[in-house]
C-alpha cells in the first residue's frame, strides 16, 4: 500500500498555478497508475514541464501531474526535478476529506486531492480510504465530468495496485450556477459541507466534502 501525501493546492483551476516538475536528461513515461508493467500514456521529452497535482511515497515514489497538452497520469519521481515550491508545498499541506453513505447504512471516509479542467468540465485526483484508527486502508484516483446544464455527471475510481475500476454517476446538492466550473463546487467546500448523491450498478447513496484552504 502507498502512503499518498496531498499536495498544495487540494484543488485548483487547471489555470491557476501549481508546483512544477521539470523531465529529467533521458525523458520519460506518464503512466495510467503507478505500476511500470502497465499502459503508458504518453512518452515525456527532457525539459517538458508538468504541473504537479499529487504525490505518493512508496518502494517507489510517483508524482501524479497533468501534462501542458492536458493528459493527467503518473510519472516516477526519479525521472523529474521538482522546483522550489514543491518543498514549500510539503511544508503546507492541509488534507481535503470526503465521506459516503450507502442505502443499507454502511459509511466510508478519507482525504483526497483534485484539479479541474474549466475548458472539459472535468476533474481528476487522488483519494485514501481511511480506517476507524484513521490508517490509510486503500488508495488511488478518480475523475469525474459535470453536465454543461446542471451539477451531475458520471465519476470513476481506481484503486492503486489493483485492477479493480468503479464507476457510476453522480449529483450534488450546491447552490451554483448550473454551468459553473469543477473549482467552485471545491471553493465552496472550503466554507461548508458540500455534498449529494451518487450511483454506481444497483449499489446507491450520499457523499460529502471538505476542502482544506
Amino acid at each position: 500500500m502507498l502512503l499518498l501525501i496531498f499536495l498544495f493546492p487540494s484543488f485548483c483551476s487547471a489555470a491557476e498555478a501549481s508546483p512544477v516538475l521539470t523531465v529529467g536528461e533521458s525523458g520519460a513515461y506518464l503512466y495510467a497508475r503507478q505500476d511500470e508493467e502497465l499502459e503508458k500514456i504518453a512518452r515525456l521529452e527532457k525539459g517538458e514541464e508538468l504541473i504537479l497535482l499529487a504525490y505518493a511515497a512508496g518502494t517507489v515514489s510517483w508524482y501524479m501531474v497533468k501534462t501542458q497538452k492536458g493528459a493527467i497520469g503518473w510519472v516516477k519521481s526519479s525521472d523529474v526535478r521538482a522546483d522550489d515550491r514543491v518543498q514549500k508545498t510539503f511544508r503546507e499541506v492541509q488534507l481535503s476529506t470526503w465521506s459516503a453513505r450507502t442505502s443499507t447504512g454502511r459509511t466510508f471516509s478519507g482525504t483526497w486531492t483534485g484539479a479541474a479542467d474549466p475548458s472539459a468540465g472535468t476533474a481528476a485526483g487522488s483519494w485514501t480510504l481511511l480506517d476507524g484508527a484513521g490508517k490509510t486502508v486503500m488508495s488511488g484516483t478518480w475523475s469525474a465530468s459535470k453536465s454543461s446544464k446542471g451539477w451531475n455527471g458520471a465519476w470513476r475510481a481506481l484503486v492503486t495496485d489493483r485492477r479493480n475500476v468503479y464507476s457510476g454517476t453522480w449529483s450534488a446538492n450546491v447552490r451554483l450556477a448550473p454551468n459553473a466550473r469543477f473549482a467552485d463546487l471545491f471553493e465552496a467546500a472550503i466554507k461548508e459541507v458540500v455534498g449529494g448523491s451518487w450511483r454506481a450498478g444497483g449499489s446507491s447513496g450520499s457523499w460529502s466534502i471538505r476542502a482544506a484552504n
